[in-house]
């Protein structure tokens, strides 16, 4: 996000810190690995939803997205948008979207996603790129053609 604020070259930026929980329903508990992104990454990669508006499914913090494997393990059903979830029996989540299950060849695996901004809800203090050293991915998307032989001469304000 702060990338974005200072350089107006980069037009959507997203992170992905790779996690793992535990997610409660009806008493029965489901391991899962995922990750917290911000809230442009539907924007960034073409992950299709088969539930859930891309335009505003990470909107929330108390929410998640999940893949259509992990909500056939969970429910055994694909429409789930609005049900609860607890995560590692502490907090009690919505679904806010169900997306296909990540290609194999995908370097970006995950059965679910949350807004990065949960990690406040989870104990995190203060999320900035401080926080995660070297353990997470970030993407931006430049809104220009860069060919090999260009240079950006001060593209970032500040």
């Amino acid at each position: 996000p702060t990338l974005k604020e200072t350089c107006p070259e980069i037009k959507y930026a997203t992170r992905f810190w790779i996690t793992n929980f535990e997610f409660g329903f009806n008493n029965k508990f489901f391991s899962g690995e995922g990750a917290y992104v911000d809230t442009d990454f539907f924007k960034m990669f073409t992950f299709p939803l088969l539930y859930g508006d891309a335009d505003h499914v990470l909107d929330d913090k108390l929410i998640v997205v999940v893949t259509e494997d992990f909500a056939k393990k969970i429910f055994g059903r694909t429409d789930v948008v609005g049900e609860p979830l607890t995560v590692d029996g502490v907090i009690t989540i919505k679904i806010s979207g169900v997306v296909k299950s990540c290609p194999k060849n995908s370097h970006l695996q995950f059965d679910f996603l949350f807004n990065i901004l949960v990690l406040h809800e989870f104990g995190f203090p203060r999320v900035n790129w401080e926080n995660f050293n070297n353990s997470l991915y970030s993407y931006i998307y430049v809104d220009i053609i860069l060919s090999p032989w260009m240079t950006l001469d001060a593209p970032c304000k500040g």
